[in-house]
This record gives structure tokens, sequence and C-alpha cells, in this order.
């Protein structure tokens, strides 16, 4: 789930790095679009929503670069 949009932030910020708190801000971004609160809900978005996943974190991972 984390991965195409962390790859898309790279490109479009144009880093030439991954830092640690890229990592931590696309993985927030991910984790942020499920409500936990409930028993029983999965820790991840579906894979149904996988392209505003990747949306997400692309844009978390960008504004940190």
């Amino acid at each position: 789930m984390l991965y195409p949009g962390l790859g898309l932030g790279t490109i479009v910020s144009g880093a030439s790095a991954v830092t640690d708190g890229m990592l931590l801000a696309a993985s927030e971004a991910v984790v942020g679009q499920v409500d936990v609160t409930s028993p029983g809900t999965s820790l991840l978005p579906s894979v149904g929503q996988q392209r505003a996943s990747s949306a997400t974190a692309a844009v978390a991972k960008a504004t940190v670069a």
C-alpha cells in the first residue's frame, strides 16, 4: 500500500533520497485513512482504495520533501 505512493512522491518532489521522516509521513497518511476505533477493523485501507492511498502517501511524502 505504501510503495506506489512513496515512489510517486519521490518523483514529483524531485527528492534524491528518501528519509525516515518521509517514510513516516507516507505511512501515517495511509494508516490515517482507516477508522481503527471499531473492533476487528483492518489496519490498512482496502485494496479497492489503492489509488487513493497511493495519492495520499505521495502528497504526504512530497510535503515532507
